[in-house]
């Protein structure tokens, strides 16, 4: 039988979060409102990996909610929710009532987006 120690999962985990981030941040270095066209691969990863945690204070945990949170930043820009120009979304993205899904559900019908994420 074979065994997977606690450290191996850890590393396992680690690598497919970094090839989540590597994944996100090639689809965003090719649109101009998220500044990441000059970066490199380790520094836009980085910063893949600080808007993401910034996405999980929202309740966003899972990747395809994680996933949409970057949809946003490709249509408003990088800083969109700390910037106070978005206030219907920001009143959305931080009520503390509602979980990431159905934060979701409401930014979709508030924006009239679809998509699978």
């Amino acid at each position: 039988m074979l065994t997977i120690r606690k450290e191996q999962m850890e590393i396992l985990r680690q690598a497919a979060e970094k090839e989540f981030y590597k994944t996100i941040f090639q689809e965003l270095q090719t649109q101009k409102t998220t500044n990441l066209e000059e970066c490199n691969r380790d520094d836009g990863i980085s910063i893949i990996r600080q808007v993401s945690n910034r996405a999980q204070t929202y309740g966003f945990e899972s990747k395809s909610e994680i996933r949409f949170f970057f949809h946003l930043i490709s249509i408003y820009g990088m800083d969109f929710d700390v910037t106070g120009k978005q206030p219907e979304i920001n009143e959305i993205l931080t009520s503390p009532y509602k979980d990431g899904s159905e934060k979701i559900l409401d930014l979709q019908t508030l924006l009239d987006i679809e998509g699978d994420w």
